[in-house]
């Protein structure tokens, strides 16, 4: 399979933002936690007022614990992450083939092998590459053509195992 481009692109702070705290209401079920911490929130509550003090302010503790992971990784992680990556606050292009990703960009590097990427995503607006141990590559699905799409998924699929679409 030969190179091709993926066109020159920009992600914005605000939509890189709402495409990970997307990523994460998912993958991370942060839904099911938030029920979770306001259970433990109110059965605790309950402890506190009618039967063990000691036990409700445990759960208290818990569930507001639990909301607090849920504020940070929705509201500040993603923020974080953003600052932290330089690349993403500029355009860049970037070619994929067989041998993986190359790009225009100092940051990235000449050539990124496709065994860094271990596992992706997509949905209806981007592919989400996962490299490394919190690290992804976000690319918005409108700055390749129908074509590239098509053979990126195909590249996707027989370098990197893991796939889900949301």
């Amino acid at each position: 399979m030969s190179d091709f481009n993926i066109a020159t692109f920009l992600i914005p702070r605000d939509e890189y933002i709402c495409a990970i705290r997307r990523h994460y209401r998912i993958r991370l079920k942060l839904a099911y936690n938030t029920i979770g911490a306001l259970i433990a929130i109110a059965f605790g509550v309950y402890l506190l007022a009618f039967s063990n003090p000691a036990l409700g302010s445990n759960f208290i503790l818990l569930g507001a614990t639990i909301l607090g992971l849920v504020v940070y990784v929705l509201h500040f992680l993603p923020s974080k992450h953003y600052r932290r990556q330089s690349i993403l606050q500029r355009e860049y292009r970037t070619v994929f083939n067989d041998n993986g990703r190359a790009s225009d960009t100092t940051e990235i590097g000449p050539q990124l092998k496709w065994p860094i990427c271990h596992s992706w995503l997509s949905d209806e607006e981007y592919y989400i590459l996962f490299h490394g141990a919190g690290d992804l590559f976000l690319i918005p699905k409108g700055s390749m053509s129908e074509d590239d799409r098509e053979r990126f998924e195909l590249l996707l699929g027989q370098h990197i195992a893991s796939h889900a679409t949301k």
